[in-house]
C-alpha cells in the first residue's frame, strides 16, 4: 500500500499542521500543547488521522506482517482496533457520534464503522475512497470514474451518492 493517495494525503496533511501550526501561536499558546502518545500493541508504524470534538482519534497502524489496521482511541486513551471486511482498513474521518468512514480492499471500497461496532460497507465499480464524515453521517471523497479520472462526491446518510 506504499505510495497509495490517501497515506500520501494523510502524510501531506499532518506534516502540514505540523510545519504551520507553531507559526499561528502566540508564545503562551505553544506553552500550553501537550502530545499524547497513541500506542498500539504491536503495531510497527501509527498514522492518526482524523480527530472529533471530543477528542477522539481515528486513523490505521501496520503490524508486523505489514497489514494495515484500523483503530479508535477514545479521550480516556482507550484504544479499539479494527478491520473492514476482506482486506485494508484505511480509516480517515470520524464525527462527534463516533462513527467511522474510510475505505478498504482493491479496487477501494467506502465503510462506516459505526459506534456498536458494525461495518456498513458500500462500493461503486471503480471504486471510492471516503474522506470525511459529519454529524449528520453524510460522507464526502473521492469516486473514481474511469480513465484515471477522480471526482468528489457527496453520499448521504440513507446511501445514496
Amino acid at each position: 500500500m506504499d505510495g497509495s493517495p490517501l497515506r500520501s494525503r494523510s502524510a501531506a496533511l499532518v506534516l502540514s499542521c505540523l510545519c504551520f501550526a507553531p507559526a499561528l501561536l502566540s508564545p503562551c499558546d505553544a506553552a500550553k500543547i501537550r502530545f499524547r502518545k497513541i500506542d498500539i500493541p504491536g503495531a510497527t508504524d501509527t498514522y492518526p488521522i482524523a480527530i472529533n470534538n471530543h477528542n477522539e482519534v481515528t486513523g490505521f497502524y501496520m503490524d508486523q506482517a505489514n497489514v494495515q489496521h484500523g483503530f479508535l482511541r477514545t479521550a480516556d486513551g482507550t484504544v479499539t482496533t479494527f478491520d473492514a471486511p476482506g482486506s485494508t482498513t484505511s480509516p480517515s474521518g470520524i464525527n462527534d457520534e463516533r462513527d467511522i468512514a474510510g475505505s478498504f480492499s482493491n479496487p477501494p471500497e467506502g465503510f462506516i464503522r459505526h459506534p456498536d461496532g458494525t461495518i456498513e460497507t458500500f462500493a461503486r465499480a471503480q471504486g471510492v475512497f471516503p474522506f470525511a464524515i459529519n454529524n449528520h453521517m453524510q460522507t464526502a471523497g473521492d469516486l473514481y470514474a474511469g480513465n484515471g479520472k477522480t471526482k468528489g462526491f457527496l453520499r448521504s446518510k440513507g446511501g445514496r451518492f
